[in-house]
């Protein structure tokens, strides 16, 4: 399987990009792995936070691989515990889904036409997450989740 992690804006932190790398390097073992970052808006302009929103929205869009399945995160979305992520990409593979799209927002979340246009919304935490800290909560747990499905030591 593909997989194309789709955010809005660059990491800056610096540990939690040397996180993202670390978990990013595990999962190429994987499946092949692709990020897009695509720019952030500002929402001091005309139209605020919403055109800033729907701004990202039309770039994480744009991003998506043809055919992919789009996978949007977002607080109200389906909340899996890590056995049932694995098994949810293992359904994925059952029905032929080559290319995994996952699309996280920027700080102010996701623009309705990125979650209308999602096959699976799916939550990583009832705990309100930082745009960033989300990112590498995702990447942790589908290397978690992949590893769960080889049947390695990582999950206990």
């Amino acid at each position: 399987m593909r997989l194309s992690l789709l955010w809005v804006g660059k990491t800056r932190e610096t540990w939690l990009k040397a996180g993202l790398d670390a978990y990013l390097s595990r999962l190429g073992h994987y499946m092949t792995v692709s990020v897009r970052e695509v720019k952030d808006a500002r929402p001091g302009g005309r139209g605020g936070r919403a055109a800033a929103v729907r701004a990202e929205g039309h770039r994480l869009l744009a991003a998506v691989p043809p055919g992919a399945h789009l996978v949007a995160l977002d607080e109200r979305g389906r909340a899996f515990d890590s056995p049932g992520l694995a098994a949810f990409l293992g359904a994925l593979e059952d029905r032929g889904v080559r290319d995994l799209a996952v699309a996280a927002g920027g700080a102010y979340g996701l623009d309705a036409a990125v979650l209308d246009r999602a096959e699976t919304v799916l939550s990583l935490s009832p705990l309100t997450l930082t745009h960033e800290m989300a990112r590498l909560v995702c990447v942790e747990q589908l290397y978690r989740a992949c590893t769960i499905r080889a049947g390695t030591p990582y999950h206990h």
